[in-house]
């Protein structure tokens, strides 16, 4: 998982491409790219040939506080679904 607290966008390319190196050199099967800013909407690229999944989403932080912490407790119950899906049959992890 990476965190950034600012993104421009001649970074996007960059931020995916070291995302992408560490799901590879830990052989883990994807990546999950939260930004502090950007867009509101996640997404998710499937990288061709290498068979890893790259997940972006955003802390948007322009409403009430409230809605903040609301937002990263989704995202924290992600992260965990994402650790489970990890640690299912079938899926090793590296060593």
């Amino acid at each position: 998982m990476g965190l950034r607290f600012g993104r421009r966008r001649d970074r996007r390319n960059a931020d995916f491409y070291q995302l992408l190196a560490y799901a590879t050199a830990l052989d883990l099967p994807g990546g999950l790219l939260i930004h502090a800013q950007g867009e509101a909407e996640a997404a998710t690229h499937a990288v061709r040939h290498a068979g890893k999944r790259l997940e972006v989403h955003a802390l948007v932080s322009s409403g009430p506080g409230e809605d903040l912490l609301v937002r990263i407790d989704e995202l924290a119950g992600h992260v965990l679904a994402l650790r489970t899906e990890l640690r299912a049959p079938g899926h090793t992890l590296p060593s």
